[in-house]
Protein backbone atom coordinates (compact mmCIF):
# COMPACT_ATOMS: atom_id res chain seq x y z
CA UNK A 1 0.00 0.00 0.00
CA UNK A 2 2.90 2.03 0.86
CA UNK A 3 4.16 1.94 -3.14
CA UNK A 4 0.19 2.87 -4.45
CA UNK A 5 0.05 6.09 -1.94
CA UNK A 6 3.67 7.48 -2.72
CA UNK A 7 2.66 6.91 -6.35
CA UNK A 8 -0.39 9.33 -5.95
CA UNK A 9 1.41 11.39 -3.85
CA UNK A 10 3.97 11.96 -6.63
CA UNK A 11 1.10 12.05 -9.14
CA UNK A 12 -0.49 15.06 -7.42
CA UNK A 13 2.58 17.03 -7.27
CA UNK A 14 3.03 16.79 -10.99
CA UNK A 15 -0.12 18.07 -11.56
CA UNK A 16 0.25 20.95 -9.36
CA UNK A 17 3.62 21.51 -10.44
CA UNK A 18 2.11 21.38 -14.41
CA UNK A 19 -0.86 23.89 -13.76
CA UNK A 20 1.51 26.53 -12.19
CA UNK A 21 3.67 26.40 -15.47
CA UNK A 22 0.85 26.36 -17.93
CA UNK A 23 -1.05 29.10 -16.18
CA UNK A 24 1.78 31.22 -14.68
CA UNK A 25 -0.71 34.73 -14.79
CA UNK A 26 -3.43 33.01 -12.93
CA UNK A 27 -1.15 33.22 -9.86
CA UNK A 28 1.11 36.45 -10.53
CA UNK A 29 -2.35 38.43 -11.16
CA UNK A 30 -3.61 37.51 -7.66
CA UNK A 31 -0.25 38.90 -6.17
CA UNK A 32 1.00 42.07 -7.53
CA UNK A 33 -1.12 45.33 -8.84
CA UNK A 34 0.54 48.33 -11.09
CA UNK A 35 1.73 50.81 -9.36
CA UNK A 36 2.67 53.49 -12.15
CA UNK A 37 1.00 53.69 -15.61
CA UNK A 38 2.81 54.55 -18.95
CA UNK A 39 0.82 56.52 -21.32
CA UNK A 40 2.64 57.01 -25.17
CA UNK A 41 1.58 59.83 -26.94
CA UNK A 42 2.83 61.56 -30.12
CA UNK A 43 1.89 62.51 -33.46
CA UNK A 44 3.73 61.17 -37.12
CA UNK A 45 3.18 64.24 -39.87
CA UNK A 46 3.84 64.51 -43.10
CA UNK A 47 6.34 67.26 -43.65
CA UNK A 48 5.40 70.46 -45.32
CA UNK A 49 6.80 71.51 -48.97
CA UNK A 50 8.48 74.19 -49.72
CA UNK A 51 5.80 77.30 -50.37
CA UNK A 52 7.72 79.26 -53.62
CA UNK A 53 9.06 82.45 -52.75
CA UNK A 54 6.78 84.04 -55.79
CA UNK A 55 3.95 82.30 -54.10
CA UNK A 56 4.00 83.63 -50.29
CA UNK A 57 2.06 86.91 -51.08
CA UNK A 58 0.19 86.98 -54.11
CA UNK A 59 -2.22 89.76 -55.18
CA UNK A 60 -5.30 89.13 -57.30
CA UNK A 61 -5.46 92.60 -59.50
CA UNK A 62 -8.78 93.07 -61.00
CA UNK A 63 -7.56 96.50 -62.19
CA UNK A 64 -10.56 98.97 -63.10
CA UNK A 65 -13.87 97.36 -63.79
CA UNK A 66 -17.32 99.52 -64.52
CA UNK A 67 -19.72 99.87 -61.83
CA UNK A 68 -21.87 99.59 -64.71
CA UNK A 69 -21.94 95.56 -65.34
CA UNK A 70 -22.80 95.41 -61.23
CA UNK A 71 -25.64 96.46 -61.33
CA UNK A 72 -28.13 93.98 -61.84
CA UNK A 73 -28.61 91.12 -58.85
CA UNK A 74 -25.94 88.30 -59.48
CA UNK A 75 -23.80 89.97 -61.99
CA UNK A 76 -20.59 89.74 -62.25
CA UNK A 77 -17.38 91.16 -64.30
CA UNK A 78 -15.54 88.35 -66.51
CA UNK A 79 -12.82 86.08 -65.28
CA UNK A 80 -9.96 88.06 -63.96
CA UNK A 81 -6.84 87.63 -66.83
CA UNK A 82 -3.78 87.15 -64.69
CA UNK A 83 -4.37 84.46 -62.06
CA UNK A 84 -2.20 84.00 -59.31
CA UNK A 85 -0.25 80.49 -58.81
CA UNK A 86 0.24 79.05 -55.19
CA UNK A 87 3.42 76.49 -56.36
CA UNK A 88 5.02 74.11 -54.01
CA UNK A 89 8.12 72.33 -54.65
CA UNK A 90 10.29 69.73 -52.59
CA UNK A 91 7.64 67.25 -51.55
CA UNK A 92 8.44 64.74 -50.27
CA UNK A 93 8.38 61.53 -50.60
CA UNK A 94 5.53 59.90 -49.72
CA UNK A 95 3.16 62.96 -49.63
CA UNK A 96 0.40 62.25 -52.23
CA UNK A 97 -1.88 65.54 -52.08
CA UNK A 98 -1.64 68.97 -50.55
CA UNK A 99 -5.00 70.51 -48.85
CA UNK A 100 -5.35 74.36 -49.28
CA UNK A 101 -8.12 76.00 -46.98
CA UNK A 102 -9.03 79.45 -47.63
CA UNK A 103 -9.93 81.87 -44.60
CA UNK A 104 -11.58 85.44 -44.82
CA UNK A 105 -14.34 87.01 -44.58
CA UNK A 106 -17.96 85.95 -45.86
CA UNK A 107 -19.56 88.43 -47.72
CA UNK A 108 -22.97 89.12 -45.53
CA UNK A 109 -24.95 89.23 -49.14
CA UNK A 110 -23.47 85.70 -49.83
CA UNK A 111 -21.38 83.82 -47.89
CA UNK A 112 -19.70 81.51 -50.66
CA UNK A 113 -17.86 84.58 -51.67
CA UNK A 114 -15.17 87.00 -49.92
CA UNK A 115 -16.23 90.12 -48.53
CA UNK A 116 -14.42 92.88 -49.94
CA UNK A 117 -13.25 95.47 -47.28
CA UNK A 118 -12.79 98.36 -49.91
CA UNK A 119 -15.48 101.29 -50.60
CA UNK A 120 -17.19 99.72 -53.58
CA UNK A 121 -20.36 98.38 -52.08
CA UNK A 122 -22.61 96.05 -53.13
CA UNK A 123 -19.33 94.06 -54.05
CA UNK A 124 -17.73 90.71 -53.46
CA UNK A 125 -14.97 88.23 -54.55
CA UNK A 126 -15.63 84.83 -55.96
CA UNK A 127 -12.38 83.05 -56.12
CA UNK A 128 -11.80 80.04 -57.54
CA UNK A 129 -9.34 77.49 -59.63
CA UNK A 130 -8.02 77.80 -62.74
CA UNK A 131 -10.41 75.32 -64.76
CA UNK A 132 -12.59 74.90 -62.08
CA UNK A 133 -15.47 77.32 -61.71
CA UNK A 134 -16.34 76.03 -58.77
CA UNK A 135 -16.45 78.99 -55.98
CA UNK A 136 -13.86 78.77 -53.12
CA UNK A 137 -16.14 79.96 -50.19
CA UNK A 138 -14.37 80.94 -47.17
CA UNK A 139 -13.59 78.35 -45.06
CA UNK A 140 -13.55 75.66 -47.88
CA UNK A 141 -10.80 73.36 -48.82
CA UNK A 142 -9.18 72.34 -52.21
CA UNK A 143 -6.32 69.28 -53.44
CA UNK A 144 -3.86 69.39 -55.31
CA UNK A 145 -2.04 65.99 -56.04
CA UNK A 146 1.87 66.04 -55.72
CA UNK A 147 3.47 64.68 -58.79
CA UNK A 148 7.12 64.96 -59.11
CA UNK A 149 7.72 66.41 -55.64
CA UNK A 150 5.60 69.59 -56.85
CA UNK A 151 1.97 70.87 -56.74
CA UNK A 152 0.01 74.22 -57.25
CA UNK A 153 -3.15 75.91 -57.19
CA UNK A 154 -3.53 78.68 -59.87
CA UNK A 155 -6.27 80.65 -58.51
CA UNK A 156 -8.53 83.25 -60.48
CA UNK A 157 -11.47 84.70 -59.60
CA UNK A 158 -13.94 87.63 -60.77
CA UNK A 159 -15.96 90.67 -58.42
CA UNK A 160 -19.61 89.38 -57.90
CA UNK A 161 -22.50 91.50 -57.08
CA UNK A 162 -25.34 89.40 -55.02
CA UNK A 163 -28.12 92.39 -54.56
CA UNK A 164 -26.62 94.20 -57.77
CA UNK A 165 -26.97 98.40 -57.86
CA UNK A 166 -23.06 98.54 -56.63
CA UNK A 167 -21.24 101.65 -56.05
CA UNK A 168 -17.81 102.83 -57.67
CA UNK A 169 -15.02 102.79 -54.76
CA UNK A 170 -12.05 100.27 -54.09
CA UNK A 171 -11.90 96.45 -53.38
CA UNK A 172 -9.96 94.71 -51.14
CA UNK A 173 -10.01 91.71 -49.08
CA UNK A 174 -7.54 89.36 -47.30
CA UNK A 175 -7.44 86.00 -47.62
CA UNK A 176 -5.52 83.53 -45.21
CA UNK A 177 -4.17 80.05 -47.41
CA UNK A 178 -3.48 77.28 -44.60
CA UNK A 179 -1.73 73.82 -46.23
CA UNK A 180 -1.54 70.27 -44.93
CA UNK A 181 -0.43 67.56 -46.54
CA UNK A 182 -1.56 63.84 -46.75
Amino acid sequence: MHTMKQARHKLAKSAAAYALAVTPGLYAAGVSAADSTITVKGEVYMEPCTVASSSANLVLDFGKISAKGLQTAKSASGWLTQEQTIALTDCPAGTKTVKARFDGAADPDNASIFKSSGTATNVGIWLAISGDSTVIAPGSTRTATVANGAASFKVGGKLYSEKGSASGGTVSSTVSVTLSYE
